[in-house]
């Protein structure tokens, strides 16, 4: 054998035992180093709580036809914890409206389970602030601005969370866009999302969406699923969720006013023109009304949709889309995120006099917001 030949083979072998000593292994590979430091961060939460609602369509229970049913509504959906002291933020969907009426369980990725307290929700925002207590410090991931992922288009990002009950799950991608407008099924519209293929399934929401170096990208919010739609997910972005924070800490600390934000009632008086109020026993009375089930309309303005779709005053709006309304407290929520030229659909009941005669009669009306 020649010297060059075994020259050349030992060269090859050098190469190749070089290459072996320098190979990634699994345990090395970035993306389980971030989950490593991650998951500790990411808790399952859980809540139970009571509630009660009218069971029959808008225009039965406008005449008392119908029954309250109790029931219990149990959610799953994530958290993160963002300050040792056991401070966590979420969703405010996951929690629910009512802190007294909901039980709120946390479960650390050890396992462990604590009780939470709501500290503050913000529905708009879709955020929600939670504390849970212990004489150990938590992990957590920071919202201080310059740990904050860069949020480059293109970047590998995962979701950590617990998609239909299985806590600490993970799933990996890339941030797909930024500043995405997302309208929910129930017509709401949100702004701002960042947008990312990593797999994002019911109980991913409040979950973690971070960079490969742990750093927090945004908050798991929403999924756009659909017929041939696969993998498009959303979250909060990180810089506004730190914000919000800041300001949530504040205010349940008692160091800052949380703003009051305008009643449902004037939100629909500005939007669709048409002013709204609860229906007393004098004003059924007055009105020959058989109830006081619903709102009744007590103004309309010159021009403004309900205007042109002919409402009037005396007329009662007893549900909108598909939900009953009993009363201005059971106004859905959800008509806080109506925008410009959103459709909202209202059941009303018309009242018409012919001599000694009255005849009522309902029908649905959609309003376009303004």
């Amino acid at each position: 054998m020649s010297v060059r030949i075994v020259r050349l083979l030992s060269l090859l072998f050098t190469l190749f035992f070089l290459a072996r000593a320098g190979a990634i292994t699994p345990a090395d590979e970035p993306l389980v180093k971030v989950i490593e430091k991650v998951r500790p961060a990411v808790v399952n939460i859980n809540t139970e709580r009571v509630v009660q609602q009218a069971v029959s369509d808008p225009f039965s229970v406008f005449f008392g036809n119908y029954r309250i049913a109790t029931t219990k509504q149990t959610s799953l959906g994530s958290g993160v914890l963002i300050d040792t002291n056991g401070y966590i933020v979420t969703c405010a969907h996951v929690v629910g409206r009512a802190a007294d009426r909901a039980a709120i369980q946390i479960t650390l990725a050890d396992g462990s389970d604590f009780p939470a307290k709501l500290l503050y929700a913000d529905e708009d925002a879709d955020l929600a602030l939670l504390k849970v207590d212990r004489s150990d410090k938590f992990p957590c991931l920071s919202l201080a601005l310059d740990d904050l992922s860069p949020n480059l288009l293109g970047e590998t990002v995962a979701a950590l969370g617990n998609p239909a009950g299985y806590q600490s799950s993970v799933s990996s991608g890339i941030l797909s866009a930024r500043d995405r407008k997302v309208k929910a099924n129930d017509g709401t519209t949100t702004n701002g999302l960042l947008q990312t293929n990593a797999t994002i399934n019911p109980g991913n929401s409040g979950g973690a969406l971070v960079d490969i170096e742990g750093k927090l990208v945004g908050i798991c919010n929403a999924k756009l699923s659909g017929q041939a739609i696969e993998g498009i997910g959303f979250a909060i972005p990180a810089s506004k969720v730190s914000a919000w924070v800041a300001d949530a800490i504040a205010i349940a600390k008692g160091e800052k006013k949380p703003p009051q934000p305008a009643s449902i009632l004037d939100l629909l008086d500005a939007q669709f023109g048409f002013r709204l109020q609860n229906i007393t026993p004098d004003l059924a009375q007055a009105f020959n009304l058989p109830s006081t089930n619903g709102l009744l309309v007590s103004g309309v303005a010159k021009g403004s949709p309900a205007d042109a779709a002919g409402i009037k005053e005396g007329i009662v709006v007893v549900g909108v889309g598909n939900v009953s309304i009993l009363n201005a407290d059971s106004l859905p929520h959800q008509l806080r995120k109506v925008q410009k030229g959103d459709p909202v659909s209202f059941t009303v009941v018309i009242f018409q006099q012919q001599g000694s005669i009255s005849f009522r009669r309902s029908q649905t009306v959609t309003l376009q917001a303004r």
